[in-house]
């Protein structure tokens, strides 16, 4: 498996308009992306600007193949308008521990 985390800036004001565009985009992803197992996005609590996005992928080829398809791209564009500059933050995970249900 391969994982990331995301962390997204939206621009204030922005915010409604970034939470239903990405539950588009979640949407999207689960009936057309198979080997992308997981795409959870949260919001903190104390900060409504600030969304985490958890995504687990079959291997690194399925989270190439997300991140270079046609949905993402697409998305990237529309999405980028709701950001602050520079507000995309993606780091990979490596798993040591724990488990999931």
């Amino acid at each position: 498996m391969f994982a990331i985390m995301a962390t997204l800036r939206v621009q204030k004001g922005k915010e409604e308009e970034a939470e239903a565009f990405l539950q588009e985009l979640a949407s999207r992803v689960e009936a057309q992306e198979p080997a992308t197992l997981t795409y959870l996005f949260h919001r903190l609590q104390n900060d409504p600007n600030t969304i985490i996005v958890f995504e687990v992928y079959k291997d690194e080829a399925a989270f190439e193949a997300h991140r270079r398809g046609p949905i993402l791209r697409e998305a990237a564009n529309k999405f980028a308008s709701l950001l602050e500059p520079g507000g995309v933050e993606i780091k990979v995970l490596e798993r040591f521990a724990g488990f999931q249900r």
